[in-house]
């Protein structure tokens, strides 16, 4: 038993270093899905390089959607975009887009007609407002591009061996104590 034990231990640590790589695999792709829809955002000359940040609970999303092979969207999930026009670090040039709650909150008025964009006193929160409007309307595939990659993962798989070694591991223990008890 102790053997087993020390082998689902094995199993255990395999399963989370994969889940991890997965879901660091899954955002990298579809970071460059969204990079490449991006590339064409007018209102920003044609960067070399984006690059972006997302909310602090968007790699237990993706985890949970791989483990659970459900259905996910990490659309909202960005916190802030940089088009990126130069990366050398001595003339360093790139445009920040931040897409906080305020200008969630903004652009969602403006898309239900309470609002107009010429409403719009900070040019900041103009552009992040033009850009979620590019993006809902380029984007629109981005749930089916983001299951397909999560669909080619193995953590669920990992997940179900590792239940069905620890049910055999469980009937095994109880068979042994009731040998041991009568």
């Amino acid at each position: 038993m102790r053997k087993k034990l020390q082998n689902y231990k094995v199993i255990v640590d395999t399963f989370v270093t994969v889940l991890e790589q997965e879901c660091t695999n899954c955002l990298i792709k579809y970071k460059r899905y969204i990079s490449y829809k991006l590339e064409h955002f007018p209102n920003v000359p044609t960067p070399m390089l984006i690059t972006f940040s997302m909310e602090k609970g968007t790699n237990v999303k993706t985890k949970i959607a791989i483990i659970n092979k459900s259905n996910l969207s990490l659309i909202n999930n960005f916190s802030e975009i940089d088009f990126v026009k130069n990366d050398d670090p001595e003339n360093y040039r790139h445009t920040s887009v931040t897409l906080n709650e305020e200008v969630r909150n903004t652009w969602g008025a403006i898309s239900y007609g309470v609002m107009d964009i010429s409403d719009v006193r900070e040019p900041e929160i103009e552009l992040a407002c033009i850009l979620l409007d590019y993006i809902e309307e380029n984007v629109s595939d981005e749930r089916e591009v983001l299951n397909r990659i999560i669909d080619e993962t193995q953590s669920a798989n990992l997940l179900r061996e590792i239940i069905n070694e620890l049910n055999e591991m469980v009937n095994e223990l109880v068979k042994n104590i009731d040998k041991i008890t009568n």
